[in-house]
């Protein structure tokens, strides 16, 4: 009994890791994750991916002093909230800084467009083969 048991617990075992590699291979060979996987390093190593990254570390240093209030709550009145708060932050006058806010929310905009491409792509992809699978895959996948 115990070598039945034993015996069908590897060959269940066996199966799924057949069946594994059989759902990477499908992965891997996805017109949609290829598409996906392509337009994922394009957009990541892209000059507006990197203006984008490199505007809001200047922002985040410049306002990372601030105890008073977090100027990210004040999107919409940022100049307002720069304007009584200028002192706490790295902005030599409201003009810099309501000039760099525009230009870091305008990037962000414009790189949403693209971000929200990919998430379709890919959730489409996980809803036909599991998010957790697809997440392990791509983990190990990336070659940049």
């Amino acid at each position: 009994m115990k070598k039945i048991f034993f015996t069908l617990t590897l060959i269940l075992f066996g199966c799924n890791l057949i069946t594994a590699q059989t759902i990477e291979e499908q992965i891997a060979t996805d017109p949609d994750y290829i598409t996906y996987k392509e337009k994922d390093k394009t957009f990541f190593f892209s000059d507006d991916y990197q203006k984008e990254l490199a505007i809001k570390r200047e922002f985040r240093e410049k306002t990372k002093n601030c105890k008073a209030s977090d100027p990210y709550k004040y999107q919409s009145n940022f100049e307002e909230w720069l304007i009584k708060n200028l002192a706490e932050t790295d902005f030599k006058t409201v003009e810099e800084g309501v000039k760099l806010n525009n230009e870091r929310r305008a990037i962000v905009k414009k790189n949403e467009v693209v971000l929200k491409e990919l998430a379709t792509i890919f959730n489409k992809l996980g809803d036909k083969y599991d998010y957790k699978i697809l997440l392990d895959f791509r983990s190990s996948d990336r070659d940049y």
